[in-house]
């Protein structure tokens, strides 16, 4: 006699799908990121270390820092999300300390467990406020070196969907947007460097 076929519990946590090319990234609703790999440190990661300066940088250096940096440099979702607030708070001319940042997340009813964690992890990943400027550079280099990295992408799926006669100008257009990057990525340089 055969075992009586099994059911599936019933699901109460909404599911995950992860991003293949981002294994620590999940998508879904209110899902910022799901760290899969322990062996991460915020200390050690220069986006951390990046927003980690910025909260105990001086008004001048997160000016001079948020005028170059944009939230789109950030490979993690959590810290793009935690900068714009700072970012926000920095360009109103108001302090942007930890506490701050998390009254701002407060009052806009965006604080979850993954975003009050990231800020818990960036606040207390003792970075130097002097260093955000060198920090920022290096979150902009990753950034734009990920920046070829989808362009490849890119011009794959478009060599393979694109009609013939526009080959040329959107593989043209990847080739621009490269150049515009490369050009902020040495203003920043000039200016933060």
């Amino acid at each position: 006699m055969s075992a009586p076929a099994r059911r599936p519990l019933p699901r109460t946590e909404p599911v995950l799908a992860v991003v293949p090319d981002r294994p620590h990234v999940a998508t879904g609703p209110e899902v910022l990121e799901e760290v899969t790999d322990l062996t991460y440190r915020p200390d050690l990661d220069p986006e951390a270390q990046a927003l980690s300066a910025l909260l105990w940088a001086s008004a001048d250096i997160a000016c001079a820092v948020t005028a170059h940096l944009r939230a789109a440099d950030f490979h993690r979702p959590v810290y793009a999300r935690l900068f714009t607030v700072v970012a926000r708070l920095v360009g109103a001319g108001q302090p942007h300390t930890a506490p701050l940042v998390l009254a701002e997340l407060e009052r806009a009813g965006r604080v979850h467990g993954q975003l009050s964690a990231a800020l818990l992890d960036v606040t207390t990943a003792d970075a130097r406020g002097h260093d955000a400027p060198h920090l920022a550079l290096a979150v902009m280099r990753a950034s734009y070196r990920r920046g070829y990295a989808a362009a490849a992408v890119a011009l794959e799926q478009i060599a393979a969907e694109a009609h013939t006669e526009d080959l040329y100008e959107l593989m043209c257009q990847l080739g621009r947007d490269r150049r515009e990057a490369a050009a902020r990525l040495t203003a920043a340089t000039e200016a933060l460097g």
